[in-house]
């Protein structure tokens, strides 16, 4: 009987055991049952924000495409604006350009063409030929050939000694080695003649160059550089000058010229 006990209790364990283990099979197949839910779930969730992240993504980008289109189509307008305004300007420029052209013919023909080297005029002059500081030069103005004889000698037009005298002070200014009168010469004709010698270095011949481009520039009609065999004053010249202004006059030594020397004569006005 105590063995029948025994079994009895035994037995009665063993079922207790295997109820448990089955109650634990039971809900472990009911969390994995959920966990696979979830699983779906989860997974289902996830697809669905993914494609809502694609979405978004493409339209954030479609958004920043037309926001840059639209810069690119202002920063187009600002630069055809912008070309506009610059036409005007250079075409302002241009049409106050040939005005002051104009108005500078105008000078030339009604008045004494010194008037054309004042202001503006002046020291663009000075600037073109400050870079050729140094150079030897000399102005000379033309001759009238129908004075009479044993009576002073007129110049070949009323404005031609002063347009002389007043290159010859640009040129001083510009600090080119110049006398300080000018002289007159027996060349006939109209406008203004550069001369170099045959034997003018390359520097003397680019100076002359750039002094006819600058008188041309101011419509003072130059024509040049001319290349003479000898551009020697055609007259025997003595010079005399106060020591101080309102003084005693008193001779002074003329710079010699040189095949390095550029000879500026002004003949008559143009018509």
């Amino acid at each position: 009987m105590e063995t029948m006990s025994l079994v009895s209790a035994e037995v009665e364990r063993l079922t207790r055991s295997v109820d448990w283990w089955n109650t634990a099979i039971v809900v472990m197949m009911v969390v994995a049952a959920l966990a696979a839910t979830g699983l779906v779930v989860t997974q289902y969730l996830a697809l669905t924000r993914a494609k809502q992240l694609t979405k978004a993504i493409d339209q954030l980008s479609a958004l920043k495409e037309s926001e840059a289109n639209q810069r690119i189509s202002d920063a187009g307008e600002r630069a055809a604006e912008a070309n506009e305004r610059a036409g005007n300007a250079n075409e302002r420029a241009v049409k106050l350009e040939l005005e002051a052209l104009s108005l500078r013919k105008q000078l030339m023909i009604q008045g004494p063409r010194e008037n054309l080297l004042y202001g503006d005029n002046r020291k663009e002059l000075l600037d073109a030929l400050a870079p050729f500081a140094g150079q030897k030069a000399e102005v000379r103005y033309g001759l009238n050939p129908n004075f009479l004889p044993h009576t002073s000698a007129e110049p070949i037009s009323p404005d031609a000694k002063g347009l002389a005298s007043s290159l010859n002070s640009i040129l001083g200014d510009a600090h080119w080695s110049v006398p300080q009168a000018v002289f007159p010469s027996h060349y006939q004709g109209d406008g203004t003649l550069v001369l170099v010698s045959l034997r003018a270095s390359p520097k003397t011949v680019d100076a002359a160059n750039a002094l006819v481009k600058a008188l041309n520039s101011r419509s003072l009609s130059a024509q040049g550089p001319g290349k003479v065999p000898n551009n020697s004053r055609e007259t025997s010249a003595r010079l005399f000058l106060p020591e101080v202004p309102g003084g005693p006059l008193r001779e002074v030594p003329i710079p010699s010229v040189t095949d390095e020397t550029i000879v500026v004569i002004v003949l008559s006005h143009p018509k």
